[in-house]
């Protein structure tokens, strides 16, 4: 299920965002809670991630260029990749066509002109601090490799 968040800090260069205490990487993949450090995961990929992008530091709302309305979110680390924008984003936004996605200025020209032609409304951030009003982060569904063959 999406998740809809109003005043979201959005770091555009990865896709973080930031809700309160709570923080979202890679879409839904990664959340985190940063006022309750026991109920995140202590070992593994999951921990690594955030660790990893928490060295980097976190939106400053100072910083941060609004955003009024509604907006899909379409910026995760690896969304330049076709498996990303295939299993990742676009069902998402198939699902839920009628407000404008918010893309990366690193994602490749293709996926952005693909975007346009299949009547989706873009709107492309620089890697900058923004507060959306409301956005829908994509529910990141982990397949069943053992059940389902590639």
């Amino acid at each position: 299920m999406s998740l809809i968040l109003e005043e979201a800090l959005l770091s555009a260069a990865d896709g973080l965002v930031q809700s309160g205490n709570k923080i979202w990487f890679h879409f839904q993949k990664y959340p985190w809670d940063l006022a309750c450090p026991e109920q995140n995961p202590g070992v593994g990929e999951h921990r690594r991630h955030i660790e990893g992008r928490l060295t980097q530091g976190l939106p400053d709302p100072k910083l941060a260029s609004v955003l009024s309305g509604t907006y899909h979110l379409g910026i995760s680390p690896h969304i330049y990749s076709y498996y990303h924008l295939l299993t990742d984003l676009l069902p998402h936004l198939i699902a839920y066509k009628k407000y404008p996605v918010l893309v990366p200025e690193f994602m490749p020209t293709q996926f952005i002109d693909f975007f346009i032609k299949a009547e989706f409304e873009v709107q492309v951030l620089s890697p900058g601090i923004f507060m959306v009003e409301r956005l829908i982060i994509p529910e990141i569904n982990f397949p069943d490799w053992n059940s389902k063959k590639v």
